[in-house]
């Protein structure tokens, strides 16, 4: 429906960035909580992806999780590494409020997605990945 709905905050003020990370850790839910988000003070660079509701056809998940990907591949083809990070939980209403809040982000517009960018410390070992056979099915489950 060519809504457009995104915007993109880039971030690069360490001081932001670390409170972002704070943010983060403290919505943190118990079973990531050995996954904390410090890294993110150490990131050249953090996009948070923020969607317009007013233009998102009440899409904005989608909307925000189709450019974060975007971004990731984008990032990819030009040596970059990325990692996708919510904003935004149904359940935590205060991660995207604080975020808002944090970011002078509008009424109208909610954060969605946050994705650090920089060039990759090492290079990761392949992942196993599942069988297609595991997930592909024809005409029918």
């Amino acid at each position: 429906m060519n809504g457009q709905p995104w915007h993109f905050v880039v971030i690069r003020n360490p001081s932001i960035k670390k409170q972002i990370a704070e943010i983060k850790n403290r919505y943190c839910p118990v079973e990531k909580r050995a996954y904390e988000a410090d890294f993110l003070e150490m990131a050249p660079v953090v996009v948070v992806i923020c969607i317009d509701r007013d233009r998102s056809f009440d899409r904005g998940i989608e909307n925000s999780v189709l450019a974060a990907a975007n971004l990731l591949l984008a990032a990819c083809a030009r040596g970059l590494g990325g990692v996708y990070m919510s904003a935004y939980a149904a359940n935590q209403p205060g991660l995207a409020e604080e975020i808002t809040k944090t970011l002078n982000i509008p009424e109208n517009i909610t954060p969605v997605t946050m994705i650090p960018l920089g060039y990759p410390d090492e290079v990761p070992s392949p992942k196993e990945l599942r069988p297609l056979k595991e997930m592909i099915h024809a005409d029918r489950f």
